[in-house]
């Protein structure tokens, strides 16, 4: 069963292109052809470990560091899906 061709919720399977397609029928015979959707509200999913990160949680500056992580991430990401917009 299709579902909707609009992403309709922040999961990973819902960042990628979304299709319809066209149903052709010729006697007996059909055919389904996808047609990619550009999507209005196109986003991109990542994942990130802070325990990972070699971040000090020691340090005074501990958030300020993870926040500066975290931005490049954001940004990233964001540079990522106008990329897959176009």
């Amino acid at each position: 069963q299709p579902g909707s061709s609009v992403a309709t919720s922040l999961t990973e399977g819902e960042s990628l292109t979304k299709h319809v397609g066209i149903l052709d029928i010729r006697g007996s015979n059909f055919r389904l052809k996808p047609i990619p959707l550009m999507q209005v509200r196109s986003f991109t999913m990542g994942n990130i470990c802070l325990a990972e990160t070699g971040l000090d949680n020691e340090d005074l500056r501990v958030d300020e560091a993870m926040s500066e992580i975290l931005c490049k991430e954001v940004e990233k990401l964001i540079e990522e899906a106008r990329k897959s917009s176009r």
